[in-house]
């Protein structure tokens, strides 16, 4: 970098800086190369303050440690480099304004990771109580899989420790006594989501289902929780493709069959009875404190162990919120925060038949100006277990039948939004900052349907769709773009 700064300078190029528009190009070269030279230099001699081993050692007091010089290392680069000047940002030939604008990405990814670092401290160092829900993504919910079980995790002087978890069926809170969002009561009251555990992510907004978990937590009286982290069977794949597999009752789980094992095949052969169903909740409980004693060993990679963890929040796998609003802030920076914005659109298939038929769904979005065309197809196969393909006891459908409300969330300033051919719908309203329209599905093993939202969208708009953590994604169309949805995709309709 200092060598191209110097050639930048060389008298040899003295003419061009005559020239207006060449003088400009050779004006950002010169600033992004003195940029590069202060940027390098700065983390250099902060990686070398970086104690060695810290985050590895299965000592609490060490990796509180480190973390505590990691957060200062990040401060002190960003003081570093918040005031680099970057040269001009506008009559850029294309390779300039191409590395200007990744630069600028970069610092802007520096200020991210102190800020994400630096507010995480406190709760690392703690005492900090989090409520956890594990998801599971056969039984879908906004977003997010519907949370089938909960505990508490404590958090002291870097150690971790986790309560025991426990169904959410034995956590009902009678009475309604939990206050709900206001767009939560005039959508979804009927649901009872603040007295139902498995009801309390029904909307994608899941910043507003933490908040009403920790306080119908604390209804229950077991205390009042600094935040709440949810997480999925793909989020604990991640964490184990760092950390290695664990051994529970006989049975080894890694990267390879965590997922199919809680999606399915735990549910092979399970008798319907309340010892079998007990049995088998005791041992996710064990694969939940033998994946967290993996991680307090501390005999893993951290920048793997990261992004891995940056993987699921990004497909919002793993999703946390903090009552602390420096904490939060920080989270929805890291992407793990699970905030909707006015720009977004969502897809999400909420299951209302007591199934796990959900990892049988395909989801294809069609996605255009003024319109998204969903199609649904049940291909769950024939002799699956009972309590994957019911029929759940009080419910009037048939094995494999899948019963959800199908729900699209579109950007605030849309309008007028309707489903094709159907003059009543389950949800149509405001869901923050967003709008939300809804319609009942209902798919027999085999069948298929399509679903047109209709809506008046603003012009020119640029949209975010938004994973809805399905296993298996959801497959977006817009034009001759295709991909699935597993990570945040910007568009412009």
């Amino acid at each position: 970098f200092r060598r191209a700064e110097a050639i930048a300078r060389s008298p040899v190029l003295f003419p061009v800086r005559a020239i207006p528009l060449a003088s400009r190009q050779l004006a950002s070269f010169e600033a992004l190369a003195r940029a590069g030279a202060r940027v390098t230099a700065a983390v250099d001699r902060a990686a070398r303050s970086v104690p060695s081993g810290g985050l590895l050692s299965a000592s609490p007091g060490r990796r509180l440690a480190a973390l505590t010089s990691a957060a200062r290392v990040a401060q002190a680069i960003r003081d570093n480099v918040g005031t680099v000047d970057l040269g001009p940002r506008t009559w850029l030939l294309p390779p300039l304004r191409a590395e200007r604008r990744k630069f600028s990405s970069d610092l802007a990814a520096i200020d991210r990771g102190a800020n994400v670092i630096g507010a995480l401290l406190p709760v690392v160092r703690g005492p900090s109580h989090v409520l956890v829900l594990a998801a599971n993504n056969g039984e879908m919910r906004a977003g997010s899989g519907m949370f089938l079980s909960a505990g508490e995790l404590t958090i002291d002087g870097g150690r971790l420790s986790l309560g025991d978890m426990t169904s959410t069926v034995d956590l009902q809170i009678p009475g309604s006594r939990v206050p709900l969002d206001p767009d939560m009561r005039r959508s979804w009251s009927w649901l009872h989501p603040n007295e139902e555990w498995r009801n309390v992510n029904v909307t994608p907004r899941f910043d507003v289902s933490a908040r009403l978990a920790a306080r119908m937590w604390e209804a229950l009286g077991r205390g009042t929780v600094d935040g709440v982290i949810a997480l999925d069977p793909v989020a604990l794949r991640e964490i184990l493709r760092s950390t290695g597999p664990v051994v529970v009752d006989g049975m080894r789980l890694d990267k390879t069959n965590v997922v199919s094992y809680l999606l399915h095949d735990q549910y092979v052969g399970l008798p319907l009875t309340d010892d079998a169903n007990a049995a088998r909740r005791d041992r996710l409980g064990a694969i939940a404190s033998a994946t967290l004693a993996k991680v307090e060993a501390g005999d893993w990679d951290p920048r793997s162990f990261v992004s891995r963890l940056g993987a699921a929040a990004a497909g919002r796998h793993l999703l946390a919120w903090s009552a602390d609003a420096r904490v939060e802030e920080a989270l929805v920076e890291a992407g793990a925060g699970g905030r909707m914005r006015s720009s977004d659109v969502a897809v999400s298939l909420l299951n209302r038949s007591g199934t796990k038929l959900d990892q049988f769904i395909d989801v294809d979005a069609a996605l255009k100006r003024g319109e998204i065309r969903i199609r649904l197809r049940n291909s769950s196969p024939a002799n699956e277990p009972p309590y994957v393909a019911g029929p759940h006891p009080l419910s009037h459908s048939v094995a494999g039948e899948y019963n959800g409300i199908l729900l699209v969330t579109l950007p605030g300033r849309t309008t007028a939004a309707s489903v094709a051919g159907q003059r009543r719908v389950a949800i149509y309203g405001p869901d923050g900052p967003d709008v939300a329209i809804g319609v009942t599905v209902d798919l027999r093993r085999g069948a298929s349907r399509t679903v047109v939202i209709r809506f008046t969208a603003p012009h020119p708009d640029r949209v975010t769709i938004v994973p809805a953590a399905r296993v298996p994604a959801v497959r977006w169309h817009l034009g001759k773009k295709t991909w699935d949805d597993g990570l945040e995709h910007v568009s412009l309709w």
